[in-house]
C-alpha cells in the first residue's frame, strides 16, 4: 500500500502511513502485530493491540522492506532500461543509505540526506536514471 501510494501520485499520503506506522511500532517493541485498534490515538493517547491478533506476523514483517522501498523511490524497470528515482517528500525516516540492491545483477546503493535528496550509485550500463519529482 505504501509504495503504491508512493507511485500514484500520493507521495505525501504515503510519507503519513509511514510515519504513522513507524509510531505505532515503537508500541509494540517495533514488532508489528497483524492488525492494532483503529481507535483515534485522542482516546487511548497509544495505538492498542487487538487481542486476536499475531505478533510478530510474517506479512506484518514485510512492511519495513515497503517502508524502505518507498522512502528510497528507487523504481527500476530493467526491460525499458530505466530506473525512476522518486524518494518520498519530507524524508520521514530521516538520512538512510541502503547499500546493495540489486538491479540487473549489479549492486545499487541510494543514499538520502535529511532533506531527502537522494543519490544513487552503481546502476548497471544501459540503465537510465530518471527523476521524477513528488507529485
Amino acid at each position: 500500500m505504501i509504495s503504491g501510494l508512493a507511485r500514484s501520485g500520493h507521495a505525501d499520503l504515503a510519507a503519513d502511513l509511514v510515519r504513522g506506522l513507524l509510531s505505532a511500532a515503537e508500541t509494540f517493541g517495533y514488532r508489528l502485530p497483524e492488525l492494532h485498534a483503529g481507535d483515534d490515538r485522542t482516546l487511548m493517547g497509544r495505538p492498542v493491540p487487538y487481542p486476536a491478533a499475531c505478533r510478530p506476523q510474517a506479512w506484518s514483517a514485510a512492511a519495513a522492506i515497503a517502508i524502505l522501498h518507498a522512502a528510497t523511490g528507487l523504481y527500476p524497470d530493467v526491460p525499458s532500461g530505466r530506473a525512476t528515482l522518486r524518494p518520498l517528500p519530507g524524508a520521514p525516516l530521516g538520512a538512510l543509505s541502503v547499500r546493495g540492491l540489486r538491479v540487473a545483477g549489479s549492486p545499487v546503493d541510494v543514499t538520502l540526506d535529511r532533506s531527502g535528496t537522494a543519490h544513487v550509485t552503481g546502476l548497471p550500463p544501459g540503465i537510465s536514471l530518471l527523476r521524477d519529482p513528488p507529485r
